[in-house]
């Protein structure tokens, strides 16, 4: 974990810079520069304990928010963190974590605001029973350990003009996520859907393949 760390922020503090230097001027668009914002989400998800006493949790229903924030060095790539946190339910157990994700997003068209999104980080939360009453001395009270996730998103931008020469704005992601969480007492995973709404800063004009009149 801590190797992945170091080679993630080596790419974006030393490498991600020199490949954005690297570029040519890129033509406008929304997505572009850096980003913050963030959303809700929810789904269904499953959970083991370790104690072979208490076994599968069964399924839960999952209700979280999260905040992301980042930056695009290059025109495929994104990266970022996110951090935040959830709860899982049923009738018979309640959990709730949290955690903090070093993010990165690929982009496999150019023209298109679709984007592989993946994550890895470290999280960790409590657990309990629905009713104090069917508590064991076997049950699981903690969770803390990596979180892997990976999905896919959309991002729509209502207000932006693809005809005009401007870069960055505010848009609306749509994504799909499928998320694994090995972590103390319990083994956990899931898949989620949201909504998330952001702010790009855009690109400035040196930057940016413009007409000649718009340049400056």
């Amino acid at each position: 974990m801590r190797r992945l760390a170091a080679v993630f922020f080596f790419l974006v503090l030393v490498v991600g810079p020199q490949w954005a230097r690297a570029q040519d001027l890129r033509a406008p668009r929304a997505r572009q520069g850096y980003y913050i914002g963030g959303g809700l989400r929810s789904g269904i998800a499953a959970a083991e304990a370790d104690a072979d006493s208490v076994g599968s949790l069964g399924t839960l229903t999952h209700f979280g928010l999260w905040l992301r924030f980042g930056q695009k060095p290059l025109p495929w790539l994104g990266v970022g963190l996110a951090l935040g946190g959830g709860t899982e339910a049923n009738e018979d157990w309640s959990v709730g974590s949290g955690g903090l994700l070093l993010d990165l997003q690929l982009e496999p068209f150019s023209t298109l605001d679709l984007a592989v999104r993946g994550s890895i980080g470290v999280g960790g939360g409590g657990i309990s029973r629905a009713n104090e009453a069917d508590e064991t001395e076997d049950d699981p009270s903690f969770m803390f350990g990596p979180i892997y996730a990976v999905g896919l998103s959309y991002d729509w931008f209502p207000f932006y003009d693809a005809s005009s020469s401007s870069s960055g704005g505010a848009g609306i992601t749509f994504f799909v996520e499928g998320r694994f969480f090995p972590g103390g007492d319990l083994t956990s995973g899931g898949g989620f859907a949201g909504i998330e709404i952001f702010w790009w800063t855009g690109l400035p004009k040196r930057k940016l393949e413009l007409p000649l009149d718009q340049a400056f």
